[in-house]
Formats: structure tokens, C-alpha cells, sequence
């Protein structure tokens, strides 16, 4: 759970912040100063905010988004504009127990007046990202036949977040919005409530595949755009969408980029998939992708499922030191048409299903 606390008492906040790091699973960001509060929490998301009681002028309603309750902090037990304040000098345990029971008040009292959303079957919807192990691996032209064979009986969107995406070599539409107009809308103070109508107008429809199955956001408009997409408003995102569409499958291409980003996609989701050649070097960089993943373990509640595809590929002596705890779920050779030459994107593609449906591991 991610904590804003703001305080001008700079040595009080860092302590809080540090022993409840230390000892709950709450990560605390501290700050004293009321407009790198309001700064922050426009770039990010934080489940519970946290105001000392000298700032009593600030209106909550200001901070008002889906999935974060806001608290006053005061050395008195008072109220404060009509709400009952947390004891900042209590011990440890019985702060954390205050922040969670204000975050559980929240979250029922949002369940109770949500009453503008249409009641409807929920899908759980399962996040699959797909990884290049190395440069020109093929990582795009897996995801997005994965999301082709997925929508042959199931709704699909899929997302390329790649800073160079290629979606539009299949995935043609006349439609000038995408990723940018979500990321920007997103990082405002953006009414999540209205959040399916700006979806709706940038979600378009696959016409050459999927029977209607198969959606996709069309991909930043400019390289640096991508730079935009923070930790939060992926989580935001990705939330907004499972919530409010009836999708079984979110398919995302992206690229292997170290960060915080990466961190918060792959925990994100349930299952992630690497592509790689099987070459020298693409065996060598699996090896630190193996490494990268045993260290952010410990920052991820719940470790996605890994799957490995090897992409124009002609064998390895021994498999396994390379695969390790990932399953193969797929050997590709070069692809060529029957005269030797090489094929278009849709060739490749449709000889990527014709082998026996080489995605029913990720269903």
C-alpha cells in the first residue's frame, strides 16, 4: 500500500515514514511542502493520504480519486472539518491499523455509492506482456499473434508500449488518438468516472481479425511520449480497464526497459512471456533477465507465471541452462514462403498459428 504523508515537522515524517516501511508493507512517501503534495499526487497513485491537522484548510474532496482516502494527522485527539483525526504519536502497530481501517471505510463507502456503473458479469481479466530478449527477436509479432489466437473465442485488447510500436502493420485504423491522449488524461486530475468514455473514443476495433474479439489502443503517438507513462498511471490504466470492459485478455508488447515501470508491469500481471533466438547473445542477456527477476521477486506480491518462445531459432545443445524455471511454449525456425522468400508480417503470422495453436498455455 503506498502512504502520502505531509507534514511540516520534517523529523517526525521521515521516522513514521521509515518504521512503518520498516515494519508493515506500506511504502511511505514524505513531504512538507502542500504543493509537492498536490504535485504528487497528480503523477501518482497513493491508497491512503495523510495531511497533518495544521493544514486543516485544504479540502479532501480535492484529493477525491477512485481507491485513495485522505485522514487528518493531529498531536490532539480532535475533529477536523467534521472528521475524526489519527493520533499521530501512537505506536507503530496502532498507526498502521488507523491507516488501514481508513483505507477500509473508503473502499466500503465506495462500493455503496458506486451506483453508476452498470451491473454486468465480471470477466477477471488476465494481463500477458510480452518481453524481447533481444533486439529483433520478435516479441511484437508473438504478442500480437497471441492476441489474434486468443480472440478466435475471447475478447482481447492489445496494447503495444513500445517506444517504436508496429501494431499498425496489422492493426490499420484511421483513428489519431491512442497511448499519448490516455498517458495525458491520465496524469491530470482526470474524473475517472468519465474514464470508459475516453477509452471508448480510442479503443478501436480489429476489422481483419478476431470475428470482434480483438481490439487495440493505438501506440504513442512520438517516441518520448512513452517517457510519460509512470508506475501509477499504469496501475491506473490497467485498472480502469479490467473494471470497466468485459475483457478476458489484456495483451501488452513491450519493451525490457530496467525501472520502475517495468517493476510495476510485471506485477501487473499473470503471466509474462520472453522471446529470444537462442543465439550467443540472446542466451547471455536471458541469463541477467533471470537475475533482474530473482531480485524484484521480493518487491511482487504475486510472481507472474514465465514463459519463453524461441523465435527463428535453430537449436541449442542443452536447453535447459537457458530456459531454467520459464516453460517453452513455442520453437519457431526462420520463416520463408515456399519460393524462399521472405514472408510479410501476416505470412509470418499465419505460420505461427498453423503450429498446433502455440497459446493455449497462456489461456
Amino acid at each position: 500500500m503506498r502512504v502520502l504523508l505531509l507534514d511540516r515537522d520534517k523529523d517526525y515524517a521521515s521516522r513514521i515514514a521509515q518504521f512503518l516501511s520498516k515494519k508493515t508493507d506500506m511504502q511511505v512517501s514524505t513531504c512538507t511542502d502542500l504543493e509537492i503534495a498536490r504535485k504528487l499526487i497528480r503523477e501518482e497513485h497513493f491508497q491512503v493520504i495523510l495531511f497533518d491537522a495544521e493544514f486543516d484548510s485544504v479540502d479532501p474532496a480535492e484529493f477525491s480519486k477512485r481507491n485513495t482516502a485522505f485522514a487528518f494527522l493531529s498531536s490532539l485527539k480532535e475533529t477536523v472539518n467534521e472528521t475524526e483525526t489519527i493520533y499521530k504519536f501512537c505506536s507503530v502497530s496502532e498507526m498502521y491499523g488507523e491507516i488501514m481501517r481508513v483505507y477500509a471505510d473508503h473502499t466500503q463507502h465506495e462500493l455503496k455509492t458506486d451506483d453508476d456503473e452498470e451491473e454486468t458479469e465480471t470477466v477477471r481479466t488476465k494481463v500477458l506482456s510480452f518481453f524481447p530478449v533481444n533486439g529483433g527477436a520478435g516479441s511484437s509479432t508473438m504478442a500480437m499473434a497471441a492476441a489474434i489466437a486468443l480472440s478466435k473465442d475471447k475478447k482481447v485488447l492489445y496494447i503495444p508500449l513500445e517506444q517504436r510500436h508496429s501494431e499498425m502493420l496489422l492493426f490499420s485504423t484511421k483513428e489519431k488518438k491512442g497511448l499519448t491522449d490516455v498517458v495525458s488524461m491520465l496524469r491530470t486530475n482526470y474524473d475517472l468516472k468519465e474514464s470508459k468514455k475516453l477509452f471508448e473514443k480510442i479503443i478501436c476495433k480489429s476489422e481483419r481479425y478476431g470475428n470482434g474479439n480483438l481490439d487495440f489502443i493505438p501506440g504513442f503517438l512520438n517516441i518520448t511520449d512513452c517517457l510519460s507513462l509512470t508506475p501509477a498511471v499504469l496501475e491506473t490504466m490497467l485498472g480502469e480497464l479490467r473494471k470497466k470492459f468485459q475483457y478476458h485478455y489484456i495483451v501488452i508488447d513491450a519493451d525490457f526497459i530496467l525501472g520502475d515501470l517495468l517493476v510495476k508491469l510485471i506485477g501487473s500481471s499473470e503471466k509474462i512471456v520472453f522471446v529470444c533466438t537462442g543465439s550467443d547473445t540472446s542466451n547471455a542477456k536471458i541469463d541477467g533477465i533471470h537475475r533482474y527477476l530473482e531480485i524484484i521477486e521480493r518487491d511482487i506480491e504475486i510472481m507472474p507465471k514465465k514463459y519463453l518462445i524461441f523465435n527463428q531459432y535453430y537449436g541449442l545443445a542443452s536447453e535447459e541452462a537457458v530456459v531454467r524455471d520459464m516453460k517453452v511454449i513455442g520453437r519457431f525456425g526462420r520463416y520463408r514462403a515456399e519460393n524462399h522468400t521472405l514472408l510479410s508480417t501476416d505470412g509470418v503470422i499465419n505460420q505461427i498459428l498453423g503450429n498446433d495453436d502455440p497459446f493455449r498455455d497462456l489461456m
